[in-house]
């Protein structure tokens, strides 16, 4: 058959388009992203650009169905339309390993109801943090009962009142009431009540020191 070396090139164009697995004009409901070897795959692309030229020189020796001829020309235009923005795509790829953009998410339109704010962390259990509280009142000095708090809070979340209450349970001494609410401070859930913590600190002047360590 004449047009058998044609059908082939095609074929062999065709699929690696079904490889590549992404075209040019993808709209929005295009969702499943692939990685992909970037070099190996713009080859395989410039590959297929030299099959469309044999294709082309192939076409040339139609001549006796003018019909076959245009629909066979269209075909290449719209190959090679889909196969450069495939190309465009992989040149702009990132590589492999490589961080990327975060894609943005769908345009909300006016009168859209706005997403709900992510809930905050669940603060640590009634009875967890009884046992916690106890095991910091039994150290015997307060930088012992700071240190306590200050390894073991990064493990869990409170709530501003338990903040003040472990900030009470290390003693009276601002050193160690200073290093416990520093410390607190990050892992609070409700950090618009963590007044509470000032109102048991031995000296007030600890809250200046507080507010400066973590620049409030």
């Amino acid at each position: 058959m004449k047009n058998v070396p044609i059908i082939a090139s095609l074929a062999a164009v065709l699929l690696l388009l079904g490889a590549l697995a992404v075209r040019a004009d993808d709209g929005p409901e295009a969702e499943a992203r692939v990685v992909v070897e970037r070099t190996a795959m713009l080859r395989r692309v410039d590959r297929v650009f030299d099959d469309l030229d044999e294709v082309a020189h192939l076409l040339d020796r139609l001549k006796s169905d003018a019909n076959a001829r245009t629909r066979l020309d269209e075909t290449l235009r719209d190959v090679r339309t889909t196969i450069r923005g495939v190309r465009r795509e992989l040149e702009k790829a990132p590589l492999a390993g490589a961080p990327s953009a975060a894609r943005p998410g769908p345009a909300r339109r006016t009168g859209d109801t706005p997403p709900a704010p992510a809930a905050p962390p669940a603060a640590m259990a009634k009875d967890e943090f009884a046992a916690f509280k106890k095991a910091v009142e039994k150290e015997t000095f307060s930088d012992d009962k700071a240190q306590l708090v200050v390894e073991t809070v990064r493990h869990g979340w409170f709530t501003s009142e338990q903040a003040a209450e472990l900030v009470k349970a290390v003693g009276s001494q601002s050193d160690a009431q200073v290093a416990a609410a520093v410390a607190l401070y990050p892992r609070v859930v409700d950090k618009v009540n963590f007044h509470r913590v000032y109102d048991v600190l031995t000296f007030k002047t600890s809250k200046d020191e507080i507010r400066k360590k973590l620049g409030l």
